[in-house]
C-alpha cells in the first residue's frame, strides 16, 4: 500500500470532493487506497476514508523519529532563535521528525520538504498513538491485543494508572477550550465534537472512531450511565461528548450562542445544564471494559 504524508499545516479530507469528513494533520501518513484525477482516495492511520487533493500530499520513503506538536500553534524556524524565518506554522496535533540536536530551547527539526528548521523543545511532545497502519493493538480489532496494549500503555507513560490516563485525557481536551466550532476539524483553528473526543484520546495513545458513534474493531463498548467516570464519552444522536465528572461534560457545539467548545453539566440545578442533551444521552462509552 502507498503511504504519502499531509504536507500543509492541515489538509481537508473529504467524504466526497464537495463534502468534509475529517482533516489531516501536518505529518501524518494517508495510505492511498485509489488514485483519482487530482485527488487520492485515502485511509487515515485510525482506518477513516475520503479524498484528500494530491497538492496537500507528499511522498517520503522514510521518516525518522517524530514528536507532536503539544501546544496550540507554533513556527518552525530557519534558524534557532525567534528572529528566524518561519517556514510552517503547526498546531497541537501535528507530527514533525525530530533530531537529537537542541540549541537554546530549540529542537532541530526536519521538514518532510527536506528543509531543516528549529522549534522551541517545549512545544514538542513524545507521540505515544501508533501511526504505522490501522494495528489491531492501537484499536479493538482483537480485544486481548487491545487490553494487552492498553496496559502498556498504561504502565509506560501513565504510571500503571487508569486514573491517571483519564485525568490525561480530560487534560487533553480542556486545552481545546476558546476553540470554534469548524464541520471536520480536529485542530485548535477549529474543532467538531468527534475531532475534539478522538484527538483527546489519539494524543494519549488510544485510536478511536471518529465520528459521533460507536463502531465495531474500536474500543469504545458500552456501559450505563450509571457506571460513567471521567474520560468516558457521551452519545447523543449525531453529536459526542467527554464527560469531566461530577456531571460536568466537554463538546464541541455548533449550538448559537456557543459555536465551539464549551462546558455544560447533567445535572439540572446547574447553570449550564443543557436539557435537550441530558434528555437525548443515548449511550455512554468506555475503553475500559
Amino acid at each position: 500500500m502507498n503511504i504519502c504524508y499531509v504536507n500543509r499545516t492541515i489538509a481537508t479530507i473529504y467524504e466526497k470532493t464537495d463534502m468534509i469528513s475529517d482533516e489531516g494533520l501536518y505529518g501524518m501518513p494517508l495510505f492511498i487506497l485509489e488514485e483519482c484525477g487530482d485527488w487520492y482516495k485515502v485511509r487515515t492511520h485510525y482506518s477513516y476514508e475520503g479524498y484528500v487533493a494530491k497538492s496537500d500530499v507528499i511522498f517520503k520513503e522514510e521518516i525518522g523519529h517524530q514528536m507532536v506538536v503539544d501546544c496550540q500553534y507554533v513556527d518552525v524556524l530557519s534558524v534557532p532563535k525567534v528572529q528566524g524565518i518561519p517556514f510552517i506554522s503547526l498546531t497541537k496535533g501535528c507530527l514533525v521528525e525530530v533530531t537529537e540536536e537542541i540549541t537554546g530551547g530549540y529542537r532541530k527539526v526536519i521538514l518532510l520538504d527536506g528543509r531543516v528548521g528549529y522549534m522551541p523543545e517545549k512545544y514538542l511532545a513524545r507521540k505515544i498513538f501508533p501511526t504505522d497502519a490501522f494495528l489491531a493493538e492501537g484499536t479493538a480489532a482483537d480485544d486481548k491485543v487491545f487490553k494487552a496494549y492498553l496496559q502498556n500503555l498504561l504502565d509506560t507513560h501513565f504510571e500503571g494508572s487508569e486514573e491517571n490516563f483519564r485525568n490525561a485525557v480530560c487534560a487533553t481536551a480542556l486545552t481545546y477550550m476558546g476553540t470554534q466550532y469548524r464541520w471536520g476539524g480536529k485542530s485548535p483553528l477549529g474543532i467538531d465534537c468527534s475531532g475534539t473526543t478522538s484527538m483527546s484520546y489519539m494524543l494519549n495513545g488510544v485510536l478511536t472512531y471518529r465520528d459521533a458513534r460507536m463502531v465495531e474493531g474500536y474500543p469504545v463498548k458500552e456501559i450505563s450511565r450509571d457506571e460513567m467516570k471521567k474520560g468516558d464519552l457521551l452519545y447523543f444522536a449525531g453529536h459526542i461528548a467527554l464527560y469531566l465528572g461530577d456531571g460536568l461534560y466537554i463538546h464541541s457545539t455548533a449550538r448559537t450562542g456557543s459555536n465551539g467548545i464549551d462546558i455544560n453539566s447533567l445535572n439540572p440545578e446547574d447553570t449550564n445544564y443543557r436539557k435537550d442533551l441530558d434528555e437525548g444521552l443515548l449511550k455512554v462509552g468506555t475503553i475500559f471494559w
